[in-house]
C-alpha cells in the first residue's frame, strides 16, 4: 500500500509540476548588495518569500532550504547547508546581509532562526567571493528580515503590531513564539522571540554498572531565539542598533557506551545604517560584535561519568560600501570589510587564538546602451590576513569575478558567471585538539602548516516562462578546488588520551587536517514551475558529483556525505471563497557514500508531508493541521551499515506520522 501511495505522490507532482508565482515584484539585494528588482539581477538570485514560507508550514530557516532544490541540510548535530557540493564552510549565511557567526564545525543556527520576522531568503549559487569573501565558495543565504516602517503624515503617531504563534505536535514537539513591533514619527521598534522543544525518543535500559540510562534514538533539544531592534529613518536615511541572543541544548546517544550533550549560546550586538548622498550615489555599512560559546559533555554510560570541554569564540566585524551610478549604463560598487577573531577554550589546550582578515572589493554593473538586453558586472576582490604570530606569513589573494545576463526576447533568459574563491584556513582547523568518543573513539587534531584553498567556479542558467502559467528553469555548475581541507588517519596506532581533570580514555587513531592536491564538484538542477487559478507549485531535479584528487589510487574519488540525486515537489492548492490551503510537499534523496576510507552507503531518504490551513476574521487568525512522514519512513533503497539500513534508523526519525496542530494570530 505504501509503494502504491508514494508512486501516486510522484506522479501528482509530476503532473502538477507547480510552485513560483510571477517574481517581477520581488525585491533582491544578495546579488550585488544592492536593492534592486529580481528580474533585473545580472546573477541567477532563487527567492522565497513570506508567502511561500507560509504554505509551506516551516517554521524556521532550515525548514525552508530542506524543500529548495540542490540544497542538502545535514545535522552534525547542528544544522549544516550544503550547496553545490561545497559543505557549511564554504556557504556563508547572512541576516540582512551580516554574516551568522557558525559553529566550531562550520554549521549555523538556522534552526534557530523562525520564520515569523522573515520577509524573504535569497539564494545566489556559485562562486560569489568578489563581494562575499572566502566562505562564498558555494554560494550565499541571505536571510532578511521585515523593517518596521515609521508613522506619515497624517497617521496616528504611534502604531502597535503584533503576531503570537503556538503549536503541538504528536511527537511531543512544542513550538511557539511572539513578534511585535511599533512605530512612531521617524522611530521603529521591534521584537521577535521563539522557542522549540522537542523531548527526543528514547528508552531507559541498565547498564553495567547497574545504573538507568536514556539512550536515545531521536535527539532531544531545546531551542531559544530572541532579537530586538529599535531604528531611526529620515528622508535621506537610516540608522539601527540591534541585539540577537540564540540558544541550543541537545543531547543524543552515539552507541549503548556513550552518549554526547551540546549547549550552546550566541550573542550578537550591532550597528548598520544607510545615507544617500545624492540622486546617484548612496553609502551603507555596518559593524557587529558577536560571541558563541560552545560546551560539549561526553556522557560514558559504562562508567557512569561526564567529560565538559568548552569553546569560546569571539568576532568583530565592519563594513563599509559606496555606490555611484555613471550615467546610464554603469553602477559602480566598492568596499571595505574588516574582521578580527579569536578562539580558545579546552579544546584549544586552554590557548585562546586569534586571526584578522582586511578586504576591498570593487565591482561594475554595465547595461549595454541602458537596453536591459545585455548586462556584464566585472569585478575584483583583494583579501589579507595579517600574520597573527611571529611564525606566520602574510596571506593575501586578488581574486576575480564576472557574471553576465543575455535576454534574446522578452521570456528568455541567459545566465553565465565566473568566480574565484579564496579560503583562508580556520582557527579550528589549524589548532583544535577534539576526542570524538565511541563508537569510534578516535583524536581530532588542528594543523598549522594547512595553506589556504583557492577555486574556479563556472555557473550558467537558462529560464523560459511565463507561458499559459508555466515556468522552467535549468543550470549547470563546475568548481575546481585546489589545496581542499579535509582530515585523512594521520596515525593509525592507538594510544591513551587524558583529559585536563586526570581522566584517560583509549583512542583507536588520530586524524588531522591536510590540503588535499584538488578536488571538482559539478551538477545540474532543472525544474519546472507553475501557477494559474487556485493551483501552483514545482517539481525539480539535481543531479551533483563532488570528487577529490586520491594519491593511493592516483585518480579522482567520491566525496562522502553527497547525495548525487534529489527530487523535490509541491503542490497548492487555494479555494478561492473560503481561502482554504492544502499543500503536499514530497522529496527524494539518493543514498550517499559515507566514509572516503571504508566505504559503505546510506539509505535514500524520501518524505511526504500535508498541510491543511484556513484563515478566519480577515486573515488575523490561521488554524492548520499537518501530517509529516505522511508514509511512514517509507522509501527505496537500504543502507549497507548494520543497524542503519533504514531511513528511520539512520536519519534517527520516529516512527509513524506525526500530527500538528497549530495556530497564529496577527493584529
Amino acid at each position: 500500500m505504501k509503494k502504491e501511495l508514494a508512486g501516486a505522490v510522484l506522479i501528482l507532482l509530476a503532473a502538477t509540476a507547480l510552485s513560483a508565482e510571477n517574481e517581477t515584484d520581488r525585491i533582491v539585494i544578495s546579488g550585488n548588495k544592492t536593492v534592486q528588482n529580481a528580474e533585473d539581477t545580472v546573477e541567477a538570485v532563487e527567492v522565497i518569500d513570506e508567502e511561500e514560507i507560509k504554505e509551506m508550514g516551516a517554521r524556521n530557516v532550515e525548514e525552508v532550504l530542506e524543500g529548495v532544490l540542490g540544497i542538502t541540510i545535514y545535522d552534525h548535530p547542528q544544522s549544516t547547508v550544503m550547496l553545490q557540493g561545497f559543505e557549511g564552510e564554504y556557504v556563508k549565511v547572512l541576516v540582512d546581509g551580516i554574516e551568522i557567526t557558525g559553529d566550531i564545525g562550520g554549521a549555523t543556527p538556522i534552526a534557530q532562526i523562525p520564520v515569523t520576522d522573515i520577509e524573504r531568503i535569497e539564494i545566489v549559487r556559485g562562486a560569489s567571493s568578489v563581494l562575499y569573501g572566502s566562505d562564498a565558495m558555494g554560494g550565499v543565504i541571505n536571510i532578511i528580515t521585515h523593517t518596521p516602517e515609521v508613522s506619515k503624515k497624517g497617521e496616528n503617531p504611534l502604531k502597535l503590531n503584533f503576531s503570537l504563534f503556538q503549536e503541538v505536535s504528536s511527537n511531543s514537539r512544542l513550538y511557539g513564539g511572539i513578534s511585535g513591533s511599533v512605530k512612531a514619527t521617524h522611530l521603529y521598534a521591534d521584537l521577535t522571540a521563539s522557542y522549540d522543544y522537542d523531548d527526543g525518543l528514547y528508552e531507559t535500559e541498565e547498564n553495567t554498572l547497574g545504573n538507568m540510562v536514556d539512550l536515545y534514538d531521536v535527539a532531544a533539544y531545546r531551542l531559544g531565539y530572541g532579537k530586538s531592534r529599535i531604528g531611526w529613518r529620515g528622508d535621506r536615511g537610516d540608522i539601527s542598533l540591534f541585539a540577537t541572543y540564540m540558544n541550543r541544548f541537545q543531547e543524543t546517544s552515539l552507541s549503548s557506551e556513550a552518549g554526547i550533550s551540546y549547549d550552546d549560546s550566541r550573542v550578537e550586538l550591532g550597528l548598520d545604517g544607510s545615507l544617500s548622498l545624492n540622486d546617484t550615489s548612496d553609502m551603507s555599512g555596518f559593524l557587529t560584535w558577536k560571541t558563541y560559546d560552545h560546551d560539549v559533555t561526553d556522557i560514558y554510560y559504562n562508567y557512569d561519568t561526564e567529560e565538559e570541554e568548552t569553546s569560546a569564540y569571539e568576532d568583530v566585524e565592519g563594513e563599509w560600501r559606496y555606490l555611484k551610478e555613471v550615467g546610464l549604463s554603469h553602477q559602480i560598487l566598492t568596499g571595505f570589510n574588516g574582521r578580527y577573531e579569536s578562539l580558545g577554550g579546552d579544546s584549544f589546550e586552554g590557548d585562546t587564538y586569534e586571526a584578522k582578515y582586511v578586504s576591498w572589493y570593487l565591482q561594475d554593473t554595465w547595461n549595454k546602451d541602458s537596453m536591459d538586453i545585455l548586462r556584464v558586472v566585472p569585478g575584483i576582490r583583494l583579501d589579507v590576513c595579517p600574520p597573527s604570530y611571529d611564525d606566520e606569513d602574510l596571506l593575501y589573494k586578488v581574486t576575480p569575478k564576472v557574471s553576465l545576463r543575455w535576454d534574446p526576447a522578452s521570456d528568455w533568459v541567459y545566465r553565465v558567471s565566473y568566480g574565484m574563491g579564496y579560503k583562508v584556513p580556520t582557527l579550528k582547523q589549524k589548532y583544535w585538539r577534539f576526542f570524538h568518543v565511541s563508537p569510534y573513539n578516535f583524536m581530532l587534531v588542528g594543523n598549522p602548516n594547512l595553506v589556504p584553498e583557492t577555486s574556479h567556479g563556472l555557473n550558467t542558467s537558462v529560464e523560459y516562462g511565463q507561458a499559459r502559467g508555466w515556468s522552467f528553469t535549468g543550470s549547470a555548475y563546475f568548481n575546481y578546488l585546489f589545496d581542499m581541507i579535509t582530515t585523512v588517519i594521520s596515525d593509525d596506532e592507538s594510544g591513551t588520551w587524558t583529559s585536563d581533570d586526570g581522566t584517560t580514555t583509549d583512542y583507536i587513531y588520530i586524524r588531522t587536517y591536510e590540503n588535499k592536491d584538488e578536488a571538482i564538484t559539478a551538477g545540474v538542477d532543472v525544474s519546472a514551475q507553475y501557477a494559474k487559478g487556485g493551483w501552483k507549485g514545482s517539481i525539480g531535479y539535481s543531479w551533483g558529483l563532488a570528487k577529490y584528487n586520491d594519491d593511493d589510487t592516483d585518480g579522482f574519488e567520491d566525496l562522502s556525505g553527497r547525495s548525487p540525486h534529489q527530487v523535490k515537489g509541491d503542490v497548492t492548492y487555494t479555494l478561492p471563497d473560503w481561502k482554504t490551503k492544502a499543500r503536499l510537499s514530497a522529496q527524494w534523496l539518493a543514498p550517499e557514500l559515507i566514509d572516503e576510507d571504508d566505504g559503505g552507503y546510506s539509505p535514500d531518504y524520501f518524505m511526504v508531508d500535508l498541510r491543511l490551513e484556513q484563515p478566519f476574521l480577515k486573515d488575523r487568525l490561521s488554524l492548520y493541521g499537518e501530517v509529516g512522514n505522511l508514509l511512514n519512513n517509507y522509501h527505496f533503497i537500504e543502507g549497507t551499515e548494520e543497524g542503519e539500513e533504514s531511513q528511520e534508523d539512520y536519519y534517527g526519525l520516529y516512527d509513524g506520522m506525526i500530527f500538528t496542530l497549530g495556530a497564529r494570530y496577527t493584529y
